[in-house]
């Protein structure tokens, strides 16, 4: 895409995908990071992954849990996402969030807990090697950030939920986080076995990250994922209020 000049793949005008999973596997930070799903086409790029690469053993090669003791605590661990934008915002992303296992549900980081570390596609032909540096200091700002994430995803375990509909509907659908029919898939997506179970926070958030799975559009699915961490973290803050939205 464009005229790519100034190195073997270019990198003087744009760092197309081609160009970023090179620039990935030949960085040795990002190498000893275990891999949970990728897409990868000439328009659109995301690669999601483990932070912690002893957190491997605990998953087959399709990404599926293995150890009994994860699929009965349904508590994530932590995950980064890559998103490169050949066109747009010409950047390449680096965030930190949470994995759930399940069908790649993700959770993204949101308030204290949001990092990203993004590089623009100018700069020049030592952008490549400018990435390759940063990377390291950036996964380990990313595991502080998703086991910030993680520590309050189990805070919302305890946190009981009367009504989620009326939760999702007024802090969802009415502040334009959700539409209608995201809400109610979040609300029978709660149902499902693989979602964290009880009328609690938690399974409010699960039901959120298992339906944005069925969103083809990545950034709607990354917007869903997003919207269930902000949902969480509101009502950490306020729980009676979260509560009292059923009465309302």
């Amino acid at each position: 895409r464009g005229v790519l000049s100034g190195s073997d793949r270019g990198f003087t005008t744009n760092l197309d995908n081609l160009d970023v999973v090179n620039l990935l596997t030949e960085t040795q930070d990002f190498a000893a990071l275990p891999l949970i799903d990728w897409r990868v086409t000439p328009d659109a790029m995301r690669i999601r992954g483990l932070l912690n690469p002893e957190d491997a053993k605990m998953f087959d090669e399709q990404g599926r849990p293995t150890d009994p003791k994860l699929v009965s605590a349904r508590i994530p661990v932590p995950m980064f996402e890559i998103v490169n934008g050949e066109v747009g915002n010409h950047a390449l992303s680096f965030t930190a969030g949470a994995y759930t296992y399940i069908c790649t549900n993700g959770i993204g980081g949101w308030g204290d807990d949001k990092f990203t570390s993004r590089w623009t596609h100018t700069g020049g032909n030592d952008r490549g090697e400018k990435i390759q540096n940063a990377m390291g200091d950036a996964i380990k700002s990313a595991r502080v950030a998703s086991n910030g994430l993680i520590e309050s995803f189990k805070s919302a375990t305890a946190v009981a939920i009367n009504d989620a509909f009326a939760l999702l509907d007024t802090w969802g659908r009415k502040e334009g986080l959700l539409t209608a029919g995201q809400t109610r898939r979040a609300v029978d997506a709660m149902r499902d076995e693989t979602s964290f179970p009880g009328r609690n926070l938690a399974a409010v958030v699960s039901g959120i990250t298992l339906a944005a799975q069925d969103e083809s559009d990545m950034d709607k699915q990354r917007d869903m994922e997003r919207a269930a961490s902000r949902i969480m973290y509101r009502a950490l803050r306020s729980p009676d209020a979260a509560n009292a939205l059923a009465e309302a």
